[in-house]
């Protein structure tokens, strides 16, 4: 970078503009030093007049603290949805811990869900069916290996969230998938081992690839190891 004596002895001819804009950036105090000049300089404004130097860069820092005053109010918002998923995690894990067969593990996480998730679509597919859940509503069985378009996250140990294509809208969702716009899919166990959770929304853009699934993998880990308890 150029200190202010190089820039003094360059001819006027040679002055580009970012030998100015560097100039500028060594030398902080210029304006300070030649306040008349303030004066004689306009920036175009976004709707077509014309501002003094220094009212263009009270305008920028104003923009600048709305943009942080704004991502602060995010940041709060935020914090305050997630300590809400956090208590209602707690209180789901609590409910969970005492259940004594699997449909109370299934009564207690419909109800929770569709109460303190606010979720509208609810499906648990269970690697094992027991004879007695095999009408319960919102139960089926949940064959892995019969699943292609699964085989991906059946991978993984953690939640999706997507849209679904139809196949496997119609796989988890039944007759309901025509109303899902989004899902949260949630694996039970590693691997999906005890089966799947499916959480949809009519809202094509409530789940999406994007979203923090930490507190779906947890309730997930959590109802998959007290199921396995019962087989």
């Amino acid at each position: 970078m150029h200190d202010s004596s190089t820039v003094k002895n360059i001819s006027l001819e040679d002055v580009t503009e970012e030998l100015v804009i560097e100039y500028l950036c060594v030398d902080k105090t210029f304006f300070q030093r030649h306040e008349d000049l303030l004066e004689e300089l306009y920036i175009p404004h976004s709707t077509g007049a014309a501002v003094s130097l220094i009212e263009r860069q009270v305008e920028r820092l104003r923009e600048k603290n709305n943009q942080l005053q704004e991502e602060m109010v995010e940041t709060l918002q935020i914090a305050k949805d997630n300590e809400k998923l956090f208590e209602a995690t707690k209180a789901l894990t609590l409910r969970l811990v005492p259940a004594a067969s699997i449909q109370e593990i299934i009564d207690i996480v419909q109800e929770t869900l569709r109460h303190d998730f606010k979720a509208e679509f609810i499906r648990i597919g269970l690697t094992y069916l027991p004879d007695d859940l095999s009408s319960c509503p919102g139960v089926f069985l949940f064959e892995a290996n019969q699943h292609r378009p699964l085989k991906e996250f059946l991978k993984t140990d953690h939640a999706v969230c997507k849209r679904l294509h139809k196949e496997t809208a119609n796989i988890l969702f039944s007759e309901q998938a025509v109303d899902v716009g989004s899902s949260a899919l949630v694996p039970l166990g590693p691997r999906a081992k005890y089966g799947i959770l499916a959480i949809g929304s009519r809202d094509k853009s409530h789940f999406h690839k994007d979203m923090d699934t930490l507190f779906l993998d947890f309730i997930g880990k959590v109802v998959g190891q007290l199921i396995s308890r019962f087989c």
